[in-house]
């Protein structure tokens, strides 16, 4: 019989550096998100985040995936991220700024969440919530190919891929 691994996750794929240009607008930005929103009545406030980037700021993007059988929850993950040297939760706009600049290296038909601390997620109308970011799995059965929305912090996915930010100089 194998052994189940002693992580329960491990690293997916590095992203790299993204850079936060300029002329960043961090409304204008989740607004721009928002064209992928599964339930457009729901609003979230977007300048919630623990963090949220400036102009001319570097991150290093990571995501990382479950590596063992059977359900984590988001607490467990969110230890998990807590753990990683030099994570700084970016919410959902660390998920836009993925998406602006690296969204051609997103796995399709995998949902990508971008945590914070719990205090710090977006609410809708089931409490606290963890922002995702889908890309099709290339059928054509998303909107413009991608879904953006919220899951309960309770129920969030263990198949979503998490984003970890590091600053890099």
């Amino acid at each position: 019989m194998g052994s189940e691994p002693k992580e329960k996750f491990a690293l997916l794929r590095d992203f790299g550096i993204i850079e936060v240009l300029m002329d960043y607008d961090p409304e204008t930005q989740v607004t721009t998100l928002m064209k992928f929103w599964e339930q457009k009545d729901e609003a979230f406030d977007r300048s919630s985040s623990s963090r949220v980037p400036r102009p001319g700021e570097k991150f290093q993007a990571r995501a990382f995936r479950q590596v063992v059988g059977g359900v984590t929850n988001s607490e467990e993950r969110l230890v998990f991220l807590k753990q990683q040297p030099g994570n700084i939760f970016l919410g959902v706009h660390g998920l836009g700024l993925v998406f602006e600049q690296k969204r051609h290296l997103l796995e399709k038909g995998r949902a990508y969440t971008s945590f914070d601390e719990f205090h710090r997620l977006p609410r809708n109308g089931f409490g606290p919530s963890l922002p995702y970011i889908m890309r099709d799995w290339g059928y054509g059965t998303l909107p413009h190919g991608w879904l953006f929305g919220l899951d309960p912090f309770e129920h969030a996915g263990s198949r979503a891929r998490m984003l970890c930010f590091t600053q890099v100089e």
